[in-house]
């Protein structure tokens, strides 16, 4: 999809946003939802992330 309709209507710089954007959300979210669930569980260890 980026190459045949977001690269010829807007072009590079703002495609890279406009896909990067929502994963960024997406990740966030979820390293913050597993650090909450970790905090609430207290004895799970969660991912080992934080």
């Amino acid at each position: 999809m980026p190459i045949f309709v977001t690269i010829p209507a807007v072009g590079t710089f703002v495609t890279f946003p406009i896909f990067s954007g929502p994963l960024l959300a997406l990740a966030l979210v979820y390293f913050l939802a597993a650090r909450a669930r970790t905090e609430t569980c207290g004895d799970t260890p969660g991912l080992g992330v934080w």
